[in-house]
């Protein structure tokens, strides 16, 4: 299992894009593993067991899709006012296409995780080469005001990129393409919204004063009693190979599955190419058996 990781310079998102335009599709209906969370690392106790708890009754189905018998369906199953849906920041519109993107980003959800106020963004169109047609993706995204590092300051984080279980489990975790992103100006209130492109948040003309950057396979920012944790979800495909990862593989299912709880504080690192570097804590973490 890793922590979350401090990203190396990032990809375009026009390969973004055209990964998204395969994805995006209706998805496939498969069986949807459901979960076992077993407590393995507890260094927090308190935050440990309430996660316990909250993991065991909200998660234990986390990649259920929704029931879709007509690919016209998705404009109802992911309609604004849809489960699925975030609130949208002023001047954008509501796309069925982001809101199939970012469904797990939204649930499953619990009060932990509801706490965390993020809204839905739309970078500008990019062209998009396919045969025989001129296509335009626009990549959205999440902000939230939110103090990630729990120092007293309101930060501005951003959520970009968005995965799901089988595009994770398909690349084997090879790559940063399919894993998500967090985009953090610490101390600051972003207020520039709708930037030119996704791309833009990655801002490295003010460093080393831009913003902080966690890659993960999945990663959702939750609160509990007033602070502020990460939970990372991990296939464990860069875990040591043992019995138990090869066991899994026969059984098509991932090598080693965990949530991890983390902490964030800054403490004067910086990354390869000089922006702030987190300071990660694992405070808990879990295995995930797999019981169906």
């Amino acid at each position: 299992m890793k922590y979350a990781q401090e990203s190396p310079p990032f990809k375009t998102f026009l390969s973004l894009g055209l990964l998204a335009l395969v994805t995006v599709a209706a998805p496939a209906r498969a069986a949807d593993p459901e979960y076992t969370f077993r407590l393995m690392e507890d260094h927090q106790p308190d935050l440990c067991a309430h996660m316990d708890g909250v993991f065991n009754q909200y998660f234990r189905h986390m990649w259920a899709e929704a029931e879709m018998k007509d690919p016209l369906d998705l404009d109802t199953i992911y309609s604004e006012k849809s489960i699925y849906a975030f609130p949208l920041l002023p001047g954008t519109k509501h796309d069925t296409r982001a809101t199939l993107e970012m469904r797990f980003a939204k649930v499953p959800s619990s009060p932990e995780f509801e706490a965390i106020q993020w809204h839905e963004g739309h970078a500008k169109a990019m062209p998009i080469a396919a045969p025989g047609k001129n296509l335009a993706y626009v990549p959205p995204f999440l902000v939230a005001y939110v103090d990630i590092d729990n120092n007293g300051t309101v930060d501005t984080v951003y959520k970009i990129q968005f995965t799901n279980y089988s595009s994770l489990f398909a690349k084997g975790g090879e790559g940063s393409v399919e894993g998500e992103s967090l985009v953090t100006y610490r101390d600051k209130r972003v207020d520039d919204v709708a930037p030119d492109s996704v791309s833009n948040l990655i801002d490295n003309s003010d460093i080393p004063h831009g913003p902080s950057l966690l890659n993960g396979d999945q990663l959702r920012l939750f609160t509990y009693q007033g602070k502020t944790y990460l939970a990372v979800y991990d296939q464990g495909f860069d875990d040591p190979p043992s019995k138990h990862t090869r066991a899994n593989l026969k059984r098509n299912v991932p090598p080693h599955e965990t949530m991890t709880v983390q902490s964030l504080s800054y403490k004067g690192l910086i990354d390869p190419i000089g922006r702030p570097a987190w300071t990660v804590t694992r405070l808990c973490q879990f295995d995930m058996i797999q019981t169906r």
